[in-house]
């Protein structure tokens, strides 16, 4: 026997010999547990019956010990298999990157937008390690609005309209906070302050006011007219002018009025009325008397004349400044120069709306009396029988003349 096979052979026996001596000291191990005594297992019995799993582990352990002396000691054995590596999940990050020392205030408002759960939602690595002082290692998955619409896509269509409020294209953390805020829709502040950050001619002209907008002490203050994102209307109105304010004002104008004003119909009424707020009654942007007989001088009614002309009211004979006249007698001039009872304008005009010509009311409350004003209106002329006179007509053509049968008719313009 060579020296090489005498090594192999003492290996195999030493193997074996540590093999029955782990089983037998199995077998010591279960007859001294306590318990009734184990009957010695006979050799047939042994020969067929499962070592209990205590004795199974300890031969199995010594098993691989003996395997692993074996492959020590025999030179040129080949090396035990080493076990398949099992696949390692690796740990989960926390919720956010926000801890005791990192980002402590990003997520600290009672509002928490959804995504800030995962960082990687809107963030992406550039370079490693985080932080660097000096430098930014992480960009965002995309520019603004474009990141935001991404979930956000009733948005997507918003930003086609005609109108694109500045704020959303400089992004939309002008007035959101991306992470967590105190305030509903994540707004840095509330409205109206959140506008007025960038509007801030606007929230002096508020400050200043003696007459607010009763629409701003709302909640939803700038929001009821206008649209915060886009809009296809002017000045990011949420509707046309018009019908922004008539949504509030509904009584203003009479359903059933077939002649607007002048601005009512152009759907701007911001031409006679500050929307924000102003010094003046009815928030109105000149001076208008609230009396109902104020003499005419030439700086009263600053409000009517921004738009109307003064010469309708400032000659006594006219043949072109007015229709309102019979022959060139000018009636408005009559009406309005009189030292001690100059009509105002709104003793006769319904300014928003009416269903007569010329914006002729169809009474006036004269105290506490509805005053019916009876106006008729025929191709030359026309006439009235209000309660303050008897019934007068009126003729350019025929001064004086009573129309034969008094009709409304559109055919002429008596201002």
């Amino acid at each position: 026997m060579t020296p090489g096979n005498r090594r192999t052979f003492g290996v195999v026996a030493l193997l074996f010999t540590t093999q029955l001596f782990c089983a037998c000291n199995a077998g010591v191990r279960l007859g001294d547990e306590s318990g009734p005594p184990v009957a010695a297992a006979s050799k047939e019995d042994s020969a067929t019956q499962a070592p209990p799993p205590a004795a199974a582990q300890t031969a199995a352990a010594a098993q691989t010990a003996a395997a692993a002396q074996t492959a020590a000691a025999v030179p040129n054995a080949p090396a035990a298999a080493a076990p398949a590596p099992q696949p390692v999940t690796p740990a989960m990050p926390t919720v956010s990157c926000v801890s005791a020392t990192c980002h402590t205030k990003l997520l600290g408002g009672p509002v928490v937008h959804p995504p800030a759960d995962s960082c990687d939602s809107c963030h992406v690595a550039v370079s490693s390690p985080h932080p660097v002082k000096g430098s930014k290692t992480f960009k965002l998955t995309d520019e603004m609005p474009a990141l935001c619409t991404a979930c956000h896509d009733d948005m997507t269509d918003a930003l086609k309209k005609k109108n694109v409020h500045a704020a959303v294209v400089a992004g939309c953390t002008s007035c959101h906070d991306p992470h967590g805020a105190k305030n509903a829709k994540l707004l840095s502040d509330p409205v109206p302050d959140v506008c007025f950050a960038c509007h801030g001619d606007i929230a002096d002209t508020i400050e200043a006011a003696s007459a607010p907008h009763a629409a701003l002490d709302m909640p939803e203050s700038c929001l009821i007219c206008h649209s915060p994102h886009a809009s296809d209307q002017d000045a990011l109105f949420v509707k046309p002018q018009k019908d922004v304010c008539l949504g509030c004002h509904d009584t203003l104008v009479a359903a059933k009025s077939t002649v607007l004003h002048g601005p009512n119909n152009d759907g701007k009424c911001s031409r006679c009325h500050t929307p924000h707020g102003g010094k003046l009654e009815k928030l109105l942007v000149r001076e208008f008397p609230a009396d109902s007989y104020v003499p005419y001088t030439d700086s009263a009614y600053p409000l009517c004349f921004g738009c109307h002309k003064r010469d309708a009211v400032q000659t006594p004979q006219t043949s072109s400044a007015t229709n309102f006249r019979d022959g060139q007698k000018n009636l408005h001039y009559i009406h309005v120069n009189n030292d001690q009872k100059g009509r105002s304008c709104r003793l006769c005009h319904s300014w928003h709306g009416s269903n007569k010509p010329n914006l002729l009311a169809e009474s006036i409350q004269f105290g506490q009396w509805k005053m019916p004003i009876k106006y008729v209106k025929t191709d030359t002329g026309g006439g009235c029988s209000p309660g303050c006179h008897n019934p007068r007509y009126y003729d350019r053509d025929s001064p004086g003349r009573k129309p034969a049968t008094a009709k409304p008719s559109d055919a002429a313009d008596d201002n």
